[in-house]
């Protein structure tokens, strides 16, 4: 079967997408916060600890512990 790509995304794809943001929004907050500023919007750890006024070990923690819940999430771990 071929994927309806009418709208120039495969089916999979969103479901893939919107499982992926329900995994992120399930997140802690500070967990959350962490992943999206460097992850999805590619602050430097610096960067991002300056943003959220933490030390640049928390942000490593944090995207640790976020990442890997994440992961868990999927099955990756």
């Amino acid at each position: 079967e071929v994927p309806d790509t009418r709208h120039g995304v495969a089916p999979d794809a969103v479901a893939e997408s919107r499982a992926v943001l329900a995994a992120v929004s399930d997140l802690k907050p500070d967990f959350r916060d962490a992943l999206l500023a460097v992850d999805v919007a590619g602050l430097s750890y610096a960067q991002a600890a300056g943003l959220l006024g933490v030390k640049p070990a928390t942000i490593t923690s944090r995207l640790s512990r976020a990442r890997a819940q994440v992961a868990v999430r999927f099955g990756a771990v």
